[in-house]
Parts: structure tokens; sequence; C-alpha cells
């Protein structure tokens, strides 16, 4: 929907200790899709498999701070944007940028190039 309306949109996921987010311009590629071609289809997870996708609660604070702090370069026009997918690891207390180039065959973000 951000890109079909041309407003940026800042991506953030959590899964047990890790967390990553990503902030995606229409205009400036990439988008998520570029880093995901296809989506993963909903499964049954069992107790177990459940058990080991449980979400620490400080995960999600840190990546929501991540996440607001990339909406204020947003609103103030600064230049130090993420560009790229940040990938953070609370247990092992790293925090890693990965470089996410534009997909030129992508359905998504090249429509709206």
């Amino acid at each position: 929907m951000s890109l079909a309306r041309g407003v940026p949109w800042i991506y953030g996921g959590v899964l047990g200790a890790t967390g990553m987010i990503m902030t995606v311009f229409p205009q400036g590629g990439p988008c998520l899709r570029c880093l995901f071609p296809e989506a993963v289809e909903p499964g049954r997870a069992t107790e177990g498999e459940r058990a080991e996708r449980a979400v620490i609660n400080t995960v999600v604070t840190v990546v929501a701070s991540l996440q607001v702090t990339e909406a204020y370069k947003i609103l103030l026009d600064c230049p130090a944007h993420n560009r790229g997918l940040l990938i953070l690891d609370l247990w092992e207390g790293s925090l890693t940028r990965m470089a996410v180039e534009r997909d030129p065959a992508c359905t998504a973000c090249t429509v709206t190039a």
C-alpha cells in the first residue's frame, strides 16, 4: 500500500531474541518484496515450534525504537536513512546492516518507479 501511495514505510519484525527493520522508500527502492520475492504461506506450528518462536519483549521495544528513529529521520528530511536491512540479536548483542539491492524484476516497486 505504501508503494502505491508513494509513502515511506518502516518495516519491523521480531522472532525470539532477534529483530529487523528496513525503511522502504517508494521511489528509491528497494522494497520488502525485493528482499523476500516469495510470500511465505502461514502454517501450523507444533507446540515445540511455538516455544522456539516465542518473542522476548525487549526485542519488540528495541525494534520499535529503531523504527521511530527512522520515522524522525524521514520527518526531518535527514539524509542518514537506513538503506538496508538492519538485523539485531539481543542475545548475542549484535547489530548487523545488510545491503539490499533493488530487484529489476520486482513486481512491487518497479511498477511504482
